[in-house]
């Protein structure tokens, strides 16, 4: 026996002249509409008590709520106090050493999910290959986000910097051979970790940058997105609680560096 079709009940079209209908679709041209989706985030963070809080959070597609969390791909290896931790083994609470040889604590983890469909686009993944700034720096290759930044100082602002070095966006050494950009077929869920201050952490043997939203980065964004935004950290009150900056940084153009 075949199955009958269903038909979707077409909507009755309205009578303009109806004393009932109001025309609103110049009304519906006036009215802004938002030029960012939604997507979810996984929180996870160390409380001054000792409590952990974790939960999800919806965030808009906008670059400052995505450089939060877009720094680490999953199988990112943390070096710890005892031995290593993937990115996506982390809790808050654990230590993790930095570049200047002592232990820091993690308060804060966040991940998402990004993929080509985003109305942002898609998140290109960066590749550094083992030894690309040095003798296993990294020990071997590690995968980073757009959001992530290293410990190496760009060659045109060597005679500038100060003598710990500076915090880089990894695409300023994207080379096609050392340094080379992916374009994910599939959606990636990237990683950022947040110390109780401002660190180089090692990863795979490299030192990267630690979560810090910056001095000023932020004071563009609406009132509402501030607190949207501040809602992502539940172990903080204010941005200035993540104190202050502990290497200076380079911007994603050349020849210029940012606080």
């Amino acid at each position: 026996m075949s199955t009958p079709m269903l038909r979707t009940p077409q909507p009755e079209q309205a009578d303009l002249q109806s004393p009932g209908f109001t025309d609103t679709s110049a009304r519906s041209e006036l009215v802004p509409r938002p030029a960012f989706g939604i997507r979810i985030a996984d929180i996870s963070a160390l409380k001054c008590d000792g409590t952990i809080v974790t939960g999800q959070r919806k965030i808009p597609t906008l670059p400052d709520f995505d450089k939060v969390f877009a720094a680490f791909a999953q199988g990112t290896l943390f070096q710890a106090e005892q031995g290593f931790v993937a990115v996506e083994d982390l809790l808050p609470g654990d230590w993790l050493m930095t570049a200047n040889g002592t232990p820091e604590q993690v308060t804060w983890i966040g991940s998402t999910t990004f993929s080509a469909g985003d109305p942002a686009g898609h998140a290109p993944i960066v590749r550094v290959m083992a030894d690309t700034f040095g003798m296993n720096r990294p020990e071997n290759s590690i995968n980073l986000g757009p959001a992530a930044r290293v410990l190496q100082t760009p060659p045109d602002l060597r005679a500038a910097v100060a003598p710990n070095g500076m915090m880089t966006p990894t695409g300023r050494f994207v080379d096609g051979v050392s340094v080379v950009d992916i374009l994910p077929p599939a959606p990636v869920r990237l990683f950022h970790v947040a110390l109780r201050q401002h660190a180089a952490l090692m990863a795979n043997g490299l030192e990267v940058e630690s979560y810090h939203p910056g001095t000023t980065s932020l004071r563009h964004l609406s009132q509402t997105l501030r607190t949207t935004f501040l809602s992502l950290f539940p172990n903080i009150t204010l941005l200035s609680d993540f104190g202050p900056l502990h290497y200076p940084r380079a911007t994603d153009d050349k020849g210029q560096s940012a606080a």
